[in-house]
This record gives C-alpha cells, structure tokens and sequence, in this order.
C-alpha cells in the first residue's frame, strides 16, 4: 500500500472511552497477513460441490461427510475471531448463505457457479481478517471498541486485507474479480458487469434476507428479476429452497 496501515486507520474508541493505539491495530493486521499461509486443500471439496449444485448438508438432509468436514476445517481456520465470537459467527454464516446462493444464481443467470459460489463464500473474507486484527489488539489493549470504532476499523483494513488474501491464496482470477467487483460502491446493481460479481451481490443480499430477517429488503425480488434478467418464476423457485438452507446453515453453524 501507499502508506502505512496505521496511518489509513481511524481512531478505534473502546465504550469506556479509550482509544486503542492505532499501531498495534496495524501491526495485529499485518500478523493476520503473515499468518495467512497458502490456501487451504479444503475449498477444493467446497468448489467443486459449488460446481455441480450439491446441496449444504444437514441434520435431517441429504449427507455429504466430506463437504461438512471441508466446511468445518475452512470455519476452523478462518471464520474465527477469538473475543468476537458472535461477529466471526455471523460472517460465517452469511458466508455459507452467500456461497451457496451466488453459485445457484449464476446457474440460472449465466456465469460459472464455481466462481461465483467461491467468490460468495470468500466475499467479506477481507472484513473477517480485519475483525481478527481488531479482537487481538484488543485483547493485547484490554479494551472493547464500541460498534461505530469496529465498522471504521473494518472498513479501511478490508480492502488491503482482501487483496493480500486473493494474492496469498493465488485465487483464479475470475474469483478476485468478484470479490473485489460485488460491493457495488454506488448502490447500483447494473453497474456491476461481471456475471458473477452480480450473482455475489444478489446472494448477499438474499442471504441476509434469508438468515436476518429483522432487517428486511423491501423490493428484492424486483430487483432482482430486473438485474438478474430472470423471471418471477426463477426467483420463487430460488427461494422456495431458503428452508433447507437456513436449516443447514444453522446446522452448520452450532459449535
């Protein structure tokens, strides 16, 4: 980067009122980036699953041993923030939600299911790095940063962290583009014209519908039907599997 992370960082201030030193904020994050190693063998079994549209396992559903152990081993050695447990907990869930919705989004929009599904599952992967980075600090500071200092925070070590992330784990370069292109800084979803990138934006979406129904998204499915070229029957039949899905996502989510 251009400047030193310390430097990009807002001030973090704790409930209490102190303020977490921004330095060890980026040295914490450059550690994560050090610890990153190369990409786990697991998200083979994961893609590939993407691929072909096997469905998320769980209690009571279709079983497959293998993925559930590939999606434990990637939760295990990713998705975990020791200190902020229930923020790690809620991006692995809307991970899993995400995934799993892009890649059957682009099964029907067009894009490779593959890509967009690893591109779902990875998407805030740069947000979950810096919430690791932050909870270290904290710890190391024993202090708790109020919400508005974790947002700040997360915001401006995410894009650094993501990019290390892509380049570290040599994603394909399809699967970059997506992650990078989803967010959709203008709130515009025709903006975005990477098929995959707009099957990620959509599966987000309808992955927060889907597991945080306290915050509605009024005029999704319009949305939708207009940026995905689908009709309503597409979508319908894309939500009527939001059932199963839940199910294995708090199957797969229980410690």
């Amino acid at each position: 980067m251009a400047l030193p992370l310390h430097k990009q960082i807002p001030r973090c201030r704790a409930d209490d009122g102190a303020v977490l030193r921004l330095a060890l904020l980026s040295q914490a994050a450059e550690t994560e980036v050090a610890a990153l190693g190369p990409r786990p063998a697991a998200l083979r079994t994961v893609v590939d699953a993407l691929s072909v549209g096997v469905a998320l396992p769980f209690d009571g559903g279709p079983q497959h041993p293998s993925l559930a152990e590939a999606l434990h081993a990637i939760r295990a050695g990713l998705f975990s923030a020791p200190g902020r447990e229930p923020e790690a907990d809620r991006l692995w869930r809307e991970a899993l939600a995400t995934a799993w919705l892009s890649a059957a989004i682009a099964r029907l929009a067009g894009g490779s299911p593959g890509s967009a599904g690893f591109a779902g599952l990875l998407h805030r992967a740069g947000d979950l790095l810096a919430l690791r980075a932050l909870a270290a600090a904290e710890i190391a500071e024993q202090v708790r940063s109020d919400t508005s200092a974790v947002l700040a925070a997360c915001a401006a070590l995410e894009p650094h962290l993501s990019t290390v992330l892509r380049r570290s784990w040599r994603l394909p370069p399809l699967v970059g583009r997506a992650m990078l292109e989803w967010r959709c800084p203008d709130g515009a979803s025709s903006s975005i014209r990477l098929p995959e990138a707009r099957a990620v934006y959509f599966g987000h979406a309808f992955a927060n519908q889907l597991l945080f129904a306290q915050f509605p998204s009024p005029g999704l499915a319009e949305a939708a039907v207009a940026g995905l070229r689908l009709d309503g029957r597409e979508i319908a039949a894309l939500q009527a599997g939001f059932g199963p899905l839940r199910q294995a996502v708090e199957s797969l989510s229980s410690r």
